[in-house]
């Protein structure tokens, strides 16, 4: 018949290359006909009806029970498409009675093998609604299973059909995972509600599409006015809000169920006699404009222009498509701004392909950071938007934006991203494996970290916060930048209908390479953001890791809340955090611990201790790799053994560069680079730190400022205290010393105030390691060679007085500091000793030490 069966591309429909926005009413049931006793109208009847449907602008239409033939013809006569509900009617303990259950199954076969291949079929839903109550008797686990089986049915009989399960509030909790899309059926009348709802449904879906399978408004309990408003709001609310179509309930009054005509309900756009109501004109006018561009059919209040920067290094590959992709986006008022970082794989003839319809800056290399900095610089638009060359944009990306912008006062927003269906094994294992590039959610609609191949920001909150920072020259910019904004009270936001695709690395070595890479990131992100990372080294995220299809490894369910009696309205599933045990037998510190043990468990049965600890380390990239979702082409069993290697390996390629430059510390710069000379402490410098003088009420905080402008300039690294900690200021000074700064103020009359600024040497984590690897070194030495081994303390000795030594330099260096920022406020140097709280009030000012 020559119509092409519609798919799924991330999170819409296509029908071959052009997006398919469902717009459909549901249809039925009605009372049996004589002709063959199906619920449906006579044909004649059924293409009176499709042809009013086309009119209305609708293309799908959904049933309630198996179609005849003539409704699946008449509607691809008419262009519209079917989504089937396959009813099975058994709400019982039917896992309890095989025999039942094979009915169901053989009756769902029955209905797909009669049906197989039609093209006018968009889908079948294998059921609608079961009862909470039923779902709480059998557990959720064993419905899935049962929803799972029936979907697998599905696809034996008719291969490439689309396969869900229409869920509802009740039971938000039931998440099949081989289901194609999300269809749920929804009530909510506030646009508010609305929106708040679909916002927790997008990130309940996932990559799939939601749809909305059932929405509407009864004419009986409403008036008609209510109804045509209620769904006109709808349909513009479910669009922006990023979502794949509604299906609206329902096409007509008439209604037949349960053997009898249902008289006290009406939520048709057309009446039992075919007569349209208001509803019906206002979703025409809202359906006819399907082809247009999203901006057009529901236009924002404000389209801000966008400054769109793509920053490429060597992705010569992609960067024809990625530009391409962005051509296309339908907005009205944007840029394209791409950023060559010195490539040398043939980018530039790519980029001069393009000459004339895009900006192109060329520069050497100086790191993705620089490159944005660079980009934004360049920009016009009020609002930046990154993504990087190997992504592909939809086509109303900036449109899901903008929308997301306007909905409060935010400084950025991002997307998700996609990985494209894979063409390969090994490609498939990489997008499957852990580690890929993510947002991390505090809420439905607000994030704590947008990735950098899918975010977007206001020019002046970028300009605020100084841009990106240049020392992130691979990964890490990103997080750096989203933390410095939530550190200084703005908020980002998340549009889950803004989506790029984002091919992920093409080989294992590839992939590796790239969690090293984000390894480094992380060490450098944690010198300047200690109170977001773990003593392990990896980031503590306070939202959610958004990350779809990834299994949970927690040891027991996570809960429901039902409400009294299985009776709750929107019964709510509260996802646990990932176990810490899992993080821990597959982190570097364990991997150490393996191999520490090996010296002295090499004989039988002793090396069943190094031989049990590594097996509890593949516990959870066995369990990672089994219950991953794949891609159904590629979920064989040696592309699930690969899933494993690489959630084994990937935290070791992350964990060792990231130990390796957190280990390394932050070199101490060679000279001040201040232009004042240093302060003259002289006898005024004591071991605890440094005390400040002012005449004229300077406060503390005036001098963390000038503090940090000094460190600053003579090139330290630090970072500041958000809250958490007992300092002010923690310093890195190179790879055996950190030093923490803590400040005082005591309080004098004629607003004189002394200012205590504690400097306190910290020994760094390299130094903390060498000390503990002395000590079992000195211990085996002497296990092994006796008292001949106690030489071996001298050498120790002398290297601790030498790494005290350089402390105290260090001290007295970071006190001058102090003193030089405190000068810059005209703070004078005092004596540390405690004075002030009994002198008389005529003989306030201390003695000053000359």
């Amino acid at each position: 018949m020559g119509v092409a069966r519609i798919q799924i591309r991330g999170k819409f429909f296509f029908e071959e290359e052009e997006k398919f926005p469902i717009q459909g009413v549901t249809y039925g049931p009605f009372s049996p006909r004589p002709l063959d006793g199906a619920p449906f109208p006579d044909p004649a009847g059924i293409r009176d009806d499709l042809a009013r449907m086309k009119e209305c602008g609708c293309n799908l239409l959904r049933v309630y029970h198996i179609p005849p033939l003539d409704l699946l013809d008449a509607a691809l006569d008419h262009g519209l498409r079917v989504l089937i509900t396959i009813p099975w009617v058994e709400r019982t303990l039917f896992w309890k009675d095989r025999r039942l259950l094979r009915k169901i199954r053989d009756h769902v076969r029955r209905s797909v093998r009669e049906r197989a291949r039609h093209p006018a079929i968009f889908a079948y839903l294998v059921d609608n609604e079961i009862p909470p109550d039923l779902v709480r008797w059998a557990g959720t686990g064993r419905i899935e299973r049962h929803i799972g089986s029936l979907i697998e049915i599905v696809r034996e009989e008719d291969p490439g059909v689309l396969v869900s399960y229409a869920n509802y509030p009740p039971t938000e909790y039931l998440h099949p995972p081989s289901v194609d899309f999300l269809a749920f059926n929804l009530y909510l009348h506030r646009p508010a509600d609305l929106s708040s709802y679909l916002a927790r449904l997008q990130n309940l879906s996932g990559e799939k599409p939601l749809l909305i399978t059932e929405f509407g408004m009864d004419t009986l309990r409403h008036s008609e006015t209510e109804q045509a408003d209620l769904l006109a709001a709808h349909v513009e609310t479910v669009f922006r809000s990023g979502a794949a179509g509604t299906v609206l309930f329902s096409w007509t009054d008439e209604w037949f169920t349960g053997g009898s005509e249902i008289s006290d309900w009406a939520f048709g756009l057309v009446r039992r006699d075919r007569s349209p109501k208001l509803s019906f004109h206002r979703v025409q006018a809202l359906f006819q404009s399907r082809k247009e561009p999203l901006f057009r059919r529901f236009p924002l209040p404000y389209a801000p222009k966008f400054s769109v920067v793509v920053c490429n290094f060597n992705g010569g590959r992609f960067l024809g498509s990625c530009l391409r992709s962005l051509q296309r986006l339908h907005y009205p008022a944007f840029e394209i701004i791409v950023v060559d970082d010195g490539s040398t794989d043939g980018s530039r003839r790519v980029l001069e392909s393009f000459q004339g319809r895009i900006r192109i800056l060329y520069q050497e290399n100086l790191g993705l950071a620089a490159a944005r900095n660079r980009g934004i610089a360049a920009a016009d638009g009020e609002i930046v938007a990154f993504t990087d060359a190997d992504c592909v944009a939809d086509q109303d990306w900036l449109y899901f934006l903008a929308a997301a912008f306007q909905c409060g006062e935010l400084a950025g927003v991002g997307g998700p991203n996609v990985a494209p269906p894979p063409t390969a094994a090994i490609e498939a294992a990489v997008a499957a494996a852990p580690g890929a590039p993510t947002h991390v959610l505090l809420a439905d609609k607000l994030a704590e970290h947008l990735p950098g191949c899918n975010m977007a920001f206001r020019r002046a909150a970028l300009e605020a916060v100084g841009g990106f920072l240049p020392e992130f020259r691979v990964a890490g910019d990103d997080v750096d930048l989203c933390w410095r904004l939530l550190d200084r009270g703005d908020r980002l936001g998340f549009a889950p209908g803004a989506l790029v695709w984002h091919h992920r690395r093409s080989t294992f070595s590839d992939y590796l390479r790239q969690q090293a890479g984000y390894g480094k990131a992380e060490a450098l992100l944690r010198f300047r953001h200690l109170d977001r990372f773990r003593s392990g080294g990896a980031a503590s995220w306070r939202g959610r890791i958004y990350s779809p299809g990834a299994p949970s490894l927690a040891l027991s369910s996570p809960p429901i809340y039902r409400g009294p009696f299985a009776g709750g309205l929107f019964q709510c599933l509260y996802p646990r955090a990932e176990p810490s045990w899992a993080a821990v037998v597959s982190s570097v510190e364990w991997m150490v611990l393996v191999l520490s043990t090996l010296p002295f468990c090499h004989t039988w049965p002793a090396f069943l201790l190094p031989a049990l600890l590594f097996s509890a380390s593949l516990v959870p990239a066995a369990a990672y790799g089994l219950h991953r979702e794949i891609p159904r082409p590629f979920a064989t069993c040696t592309n699930r053994l690969l899933v494993s290697v690489l959630a084994f390996l990937q935290p070791l390629a992350r964990g060792i560069p990231r130990w390796l430059v957190w280990l390394r510390g932050k070199p101490i710069p060679r000279s001040p680079r201040s232009s004042h000379a240093p302060s003259a402490l002289g006898t005024t410098f004591c071991r605890e730190g440094v005390a400040l003088w002012s005449d004229s009420g300077v406060e503390r905080m005036e001098l963390l400022g000038r503090i940090q402008s000094v460190l600053t300039e003579n090139g330290f690294s630090y970072a500041l205290d958000t809250g958490w900690s007992r300092w002010d200021i923690h310093v890195f000074a190179g790879a055996w010393w950190n030093v923490r700064l803590r400040t005082l103020t005591e309080v004098y009359p004629q607003q004189r105030r002394l200012i205590r600024t504690a400097v306190l040497l910290c020994p760094s984590p390299l130094a903390v390691l060498c000390a503990i690897g002395s000590c079992l070194a000195l211990a085996a030495a002497c296990a092994a060679f006796g008292p001949s081994a106690l030489v071996l303390p001298a050498a120790g000795a002398a290297a601790g007085v030498a790494w005290a030594r350089h402390g105290l330099c260090l001290q007295r260096r970071l006190a001058e500091l102090v003193a030089d920022a405190g000068r810059r406020l005209d703070l004078h140097p005092v004596s540390w000793r405690p004075f002030g709280s009994r002198i008389p009030s005529s003989s306030i000012l201390p003695p000053r030490d000359e």
